[in-house]
Parts: C-alpha cells; sequence; structure tokens
C-alpha cells in the first residue's frame, strides 16, 4: 500500500508540473471535489455566512491586459453558528464577526500572467462562554502563474496558510474550556494545479486538478497529515450553454502519527449551465466509497491530540450543488450545497 501511495504521489507531481488551464477561482465549477477544501476542522457544522468579496464570475481572460496592476480589497461579514460546541443538548451558539483584508498584485502580459498576495481572516466571536479562546485570526500567502490560449488554459498556485482548529477533540458535553476542547495553530503547505482542455463552449471540454498539501498543528500532532487529491470533470455540450457534467476523483490521507491513513473514490453525474452572462451553476449527485488501510482496527497516536476519521469501509451518497447570480460586474451572490465524507 506505501508503494503505491507513493507511486499516486509521483503521477500528481508529475502532472502539476505539465498543466494545461482553469478557470477562475469564483467560477460555478472545479473538478476538485468540494470536500477536498483541506481547510481545517473549523469547516464543519451548521452554519450560515454572507462575506463581501466585490467578485465577479465573468470571463475576463479574453481582455487583452499587460502590466503591473495591485488589488487591495477589504471584506466585511457576519455569520451564526447555532452548536458552538457540537453537543446533543445544543446549548451554546454564537455570532461571528469577520474581517477580510487583502491585497494582491499581477504582472505580465496576455495570455501569461504572474500574481501574488496576502489574504488574512480576522473574525470575533460573540455570545459564548470562552469568546477570547474562538476569536481568531488566519494569514494566508499564494504565488502563482496562469495563462490561456484558444483551446486551453492552465493555473498552478502555491500557498501557505498559518490557520487555526476549531475545537480540537473530544465528543459528548465536553466544553471549549477542558483540555481535549482547545484551540491550536496549524501550518498548511499546498500545490493546486489546474487544466482546461477544450475551447469555451466547444462541445466537449475536460477540465483536470490536481492537489498536494500537508498540515502540520502545533500542539495536537496526533493530526499531522500529507494528502493528495486528483479531479476530473468531462462536460458534454447539450445546446445552448448547457452541458451535461460527469465528475470523479480520489484523495489519500496519509497520517504521520495515526493509523487513520485512508482513500476515498467518488463520481457524480449531473448538469451545468450558463442561463446568461449573469446567472450560471452545477448540479451533480453520485456515490462515494471510503476505504481504509486498516479496516476493523481502532483508530490510535501515540502523540497528543484526538484521532479523527473511520476505519470502517463506508459508501454514502454525494451531491453538490452550486448557483452564482450575478446582479452587477462587481457583485456576486453564491448559494452552495454539498454533501460527503
Amino acid at each position: 500500500m506505501i508503494k503505491n501511495k507513493k507511486l499516486h504521489k509521483a503521477a500528481i507531481s508529475a502532472f502539476l508540473l505539465t498543466l494545461i488551464p482553469v478557470i477562475e477561482a469564483d467560477a460555478a465549477e472545479t473538478a476538485l471535489d468540494p470536500g477536498f477544501s483541506g481547510l481545517g476542522l473549523s469547516t464543519y457544522g451548521p452554519r450560515v455566512q454572507a462575506i463581501g468579496r466585490g467578485a465577479s464570475t465573468r470571463g475576463e481572460e479574453d481582455d487583452d491586459v499587460s502590466g503591473t496592476f495591485f488589488y487591495p480589497a477589504v471584506g466585511v461579514g457576519v455569520s451564526t453558528d447555532d452548536n458552538i460546541n457540537r453537543t446533543p443538548d445544543n446549548q451554546q451558539s454564537a455570532t461571528i464577526y469577520h474581517l477580510k483584508p487583502a491585497l494582491g498584485v499581477q504582472t505580465g502580459k496576455s495570455p501569461t500572467r504572474f500574481r501574488a498576495g496576502y489574504i488574512g481572516h480576522y473574525a470575533k466571536y460573540t455570545g459564548t462562554n470562552f469568546d477570547d479562546l474562538y476569536s481568531f485570526d488566519d494569514h494566508d500567502l499564494y504565488a502563482g502563474v496562469s495563462g490561456y490560449g484558444k483551446k486551453s488554459s492552465y493555473d498552478v498556485t502555491a500557498n501557505y496558510l498559518r490557520g487555526h482548529d476549531s475545537l480540537s477533540g473530544g465528543t459528548g458535553a465536553v466544553g471549549i474550556d477542558q483540555t481535549l476542547r482547545r484551540f491550536d495553530k496549524w501550518d498548511r503547505y499546498s500545490l493546486l494545479g489546474s487544466t482546461d482542455l477544450g475551447a469555451r463552449g466547444a462541445r466537449v471540454n475536460l477540465r483536470l486538478d490536481g492537489l498536494l498539501q500537508n498540515n502540520r498543528q502545533d500542539k495536537l500532532k496526533s493530526l499531522d497529515y500529507d494528502t493528495a487529491a486528483l479531479g476530473a470533470m468531462l462536460k458534454l455540450r447539450l445546446g445552448g450553454k448547457t452541458y451535461g457534467v460527469l465528475e470523479g476523483g480520489w484523495r489519500d490521507w496519509d497520517y504521520k502519527n495515526s493509523n487513520a491513513d485512508a482513500d476515498r473514490y467518488y463520481a457524480r453525474l449531473g448538469v451545468s449551465w450558463e442561463a446568461t452572462a449573469k446567472t450560471k451553476g452545477l448540479l451533480s449527485y453520485g456515490i462515494e466509497k471510503y476505504n481504509p488501510d486498516n479496516p476493523g482496527e481502532p483508530i490510535v497516536s501515540d502523540e497528543p491530540g484526538p484521532t479523527f476519521g473511520s476505519n470502517e469501509k463506508s459508501k454514502n451518497s454525494t451531491w453538490q450543488g452550486q448557483i452564482d447570480w450575478e446582479v452587477r460586474l462587481r457583485d456576486l451572490i453564491r448559494f452552495r450545497t454539498y454533501k460527503g465524507s
């Protein structure tokens, strides 16, 4: 199994170094499964969030842009989490206020562009018994290159994120003030590559995405892991700007200090559309399989911290849906739903 994993990761490394196109990060479609975000434990739980970004999904890669440009931005927002401690009695909820400053730079001459930047995320929790413990600040640095042609495009981005975990460990009625529920800083290093093969509006289009990433905790070393993922999306134009979509992917988790290693496979069938220049979306439904390396064995670790995952094989349904409504050029409203492991 270890030898096979090394072959998988070597193949992904070669793929990332020979990529060919990408839709903008704010586009409605991506070949990587939403569950492959790798943004830490803070991504789970019932949550409603509204963040102003000033984003656009329109195809700006058609513009003949040359020179160097700076892009300062500030996002503000509010979210609510109705069960902070993830307990059955659901006694604790919170309102969170967000501030997201960002500064980006882009240079080059079309069709090749280089970019780099910083994104911060400052969150202030209110309404809990431990607001200061919940509040956090995350810092994200990135750099990448992208290009496009008449029949293909590509994007490669390196990223470093100094982030936080939310409620790292414990089950049942354990509170944030107890040892197993403390916060822990973590470092995420990732390399993301994307490629589109096929002209925009072509009858057949293939999109490929790859991800290499490792997460390292400060104290909760049982959570340290490396991960690799591949995703593919095949689109067949049914008429106008409506496409049938077949998507599938694989992700591997390699935990450094526990036996929670596993692989996940998924396949979904659906439809994507761009009704007008202002509205586009994607809906798909399918199945996924979760295959642990050590089925039936308890998950254990010699390092401090909790252990997560499942050492039982499973087969479940999976879906994703996203609709983007661009009210004006820089005003984007997004509706999204997802179910997966």
